[in-house]
């Protein structure tokens, strides 16, 4: 017969093996959601989506490129251009970073974009509400952030009530409300696309489009100086439009 002692040591070797198998079991549940593990770990009670993810007090590199879907004139405002586009918006926030040998070799996470710090930056010169997309921030490792909104819009252009067959400049004027460019460095990267351009029945026609950097200083806040970047569209009648018009008129 077994002695009580014995008894007692097969009881707590039978927990032992209890626990090393849960405790298994707890690391291999966490292994199988690597991005659920990488998300808890880097989002955690610590982090403040209203701070800059950077240290030492330096600013925020940003770099922005964008990729135009459409621009039509307005055809009941007729001094407006409505533009819709992605805008392609990287930065690095220094307290995203994992090592992804501790994460089953993830590299990448996606998260939503009301979730982390993102730049502020907007359209100035907007005439009324822009509408933007809900999207999901690419994360990787090294704590790089990508952000692709769809933005849809409309601005002034009030050259387009001159009647004349001449190219015409509308503009689109962005940047950051709140950061001056000690705190955010904003800088474009490329030229615009215009590839995914969608035809349109519009009387004007972009002929080609320009993308230009600027730092000024307003009177708002002296001493503090702030970046914007201005997309120019210079479009042109289009002749066909026009042709249509002189038909029209002879019928009658």
């Amino acid at each position: 017969t077994q002695s009580t002692w014995d008894i007692h040591a097969e009881k707590q070797l039978g927990n032992m093996k209890l626990l090393i198998t849960l405790a298994a079991c707890v690391v291999a549940c966490f292994a199988a959601f690597p991005d659920q593990d990488i998300l808890r770990d880097i989002l955690d009670e610590h982090y403040d989506k209203d701070a800059r993810g950077v240290t030492g007090g330096e600013a925020v590199k940003v770099t922005t490129s964008f990729m135009v879907m459409d621009v039509d004139v307005d055809q009941e405002e007729n001094d407006e251009i409505e533009t819709t586009l992605w805008m392609v918006m990287k930065w690095n926030d220094a307290r995203l970073k994992w090592n992804p040998a501790d994460h089953a070799g993830v590299k990448r996470v996606n998260v939503d974009e009301d979730r982390l710090w993102t730049p502020d930056l907007e359209i100035f010169n907007a005439d009324g509400e822009v509408s933007e997309t809900d999207v999901r921030a690419v994360v990787e490792s090294d704590g790089d952030v990508i952000v692709v909104p769809i933005l849809r819009f409309e601005t002034k252009c009030p050259e387009l009530q001159v009647d004349n067959d001449g190219e015409v400049k509308c503009k689109v004027v962005l940047g950051s409300w709140a950061y001056e460019k000690a705190r955010l460095h904003l800088e474009k990267e490329g030229e615009v696309d215009m590839s995914f351009m969608t035809e349109n029945n519009s009387a004007w026609e972009v002929v080609s489009v320009d993308l230009a950097q600027e730092d000024a200083e307003y009177d708002c806040c002296p001493g503090d100086i702030f970046t914007s970047q201005t997309i120019t569209f210079h479009l042109k009648k289009n002749k066909d439009d026009d042709n249509d018009g002189i038909a029209d008129k002879k019928e009658l």
